[in-house]
């Protein structure tokens, strides 16, 4: 499927609160290809890529996407996101949506489980404004700067964090060693971080980690 236009699924319609923040901007599954030539503006999942070969390319610049509880961007068995840019925020919706809790806690704003592969494109800077949640998880193996190949997540160095607040988790590594030296120490401890997802830039914008 071939969509030239843009996208919106941003809850104008939706009574039920806590449904808010839980729309699917593209959705493909077993082979299927879904296509997105305009920007896509999303509260919820911007793509979802589900099974061998099914996949979703949000090929606008200018994408905005308010993570749902489910993540912004999600492919798993097989499949395959590619996202041409834009902005991806990751906060509590709980006002929002009518609830007493932190909805973020947990959520990353990307995400790939079992295998598949999150591929961000260098049509313009894909930047993440992080509120709450995970910023990212796995292995060093799992990233890498350019694109092709078998990494989950590919094309790193296209994309830009700004931390928004304090106390945001940078993410849950594997075979990771580092130690938090206080703010003298913060340039060091960013950078080993940074080692992992390969991040383009992290902007800790004057936040305490």
């Amino acid at each position: 499927m071939d969509i030239s236009s843009n996208i919106k699924a941003q809850d104008e319609n939706v009574i039920t609160l806590s449904e808010k923040y839980q729309n699917i901007g593209a959705y493909t599954k077993n082979g299927g290809t879904i296509t997105v030539g305009g920007n896509a503006t999303i509260n919820g999942l911007a793509a979802l890529a589900d099974g061998v070969n099914a996949k979703v390319y949000l090929n606008g610049t200018d994408n905005i996407v308010n993570t749902g509880t489910g993540g912004g961007l999600f492919a798993t068995n097989g499949g395959i996101v590619e996202f041409n840019g834009g902005t991806i925020v990751n906060k509590d919706n709980s006002l929002a949506r009518g609830l007493s809790q932190n909805d973020h806690d947990a959520v990353t704003p990307f995400h790939v489980e079992n295998s598949g592969k999150i591929i961000f494109k260098n049509g313009a800077a894909t930047n993440i404004e992080m509120y709450d949640g995970i910023l990212v998880s796995g292995e060093d193996s799992d990233y890498t700067i350019g694109t092709g190949g078998t990494n989950k997540y590919q094309g790193m160095s296209n994309v830009k964090v700004k931390l928004m607040k304090d106390g945001v988790n940078l993410g849950i590594f594997k075979n990771l060693d580092l130690t938090w030296a206080g703010n003298s120490g913060l340039t060091t401890f960013i950078n080993g971080l940074l080692a992992i997802p390969k991040f383009g830039a992290l902007n800790t914008n004057g936040k305490i980690i």
